[in-house]
């Protein structure tokens, strides 16, 4: 009956209620990121991985159906560090990448994850500002 006296339109580019990195009472950088296409989720944990791989900064992952929630913490150290606001920084780019970039849709998934695990979305010795918090967090 809607439709009857206003014009709808579907947009191309999905929209995604994302959350805030929060700290938990542990200590620890939290947040949870949602995946509504096929595949788009084992990219980027794929990406996760070789970030980690390739910094030896490790998160504690859980991936739950289309959720992936990730806890970002120095062992040892009860405070953030530089290191998980980088980590942080590069999961956020990571997803607004696979989430918002619609030329990976029609993409072979099998190349697409292989290509992830070859070359990471963040250079390593990028610079990144970690005193800007705007361009680390998701609003």
């Amino acid at each position: 009956m809607l439709n009857n006296y206003v014009n709808v339109k579907q947009s191309d580019q999905p929209i995604i209620a994302t959350d805030r990195w929060a700290l938990n009472d542990e200590g620890k950088l939290c947040k949870t990121y949602s995946f509504f296409r096929d595949g788009d989720r084992d990219k980027f944990v794929a990406d996760i991985f070789h970030y980690e791989k390739l910094t030896s900064h490790n998160a504690e992952i859980t991936v739950y159906c289309d959720d992936v929630k990730l806890k970002v913490f120095t062992k040892g150290i009860d405070v953030v560090t530089h290191s998980d606001k980088e980590y942080a920084a590069y999961a956020d780019l990571c997803y607004r990448e696979i989430v918002y970039n619609t030329q990976h849709i029609d993409a072979n998934l099998e190349q697409d994850m292989k290509d992830a695990l070859e070359e990471p979305r963040i250079r390593m010795g990028e610079e990144i500002n970690p005193d800007d918090e705007e361009d680390y967090f998701d609003e």
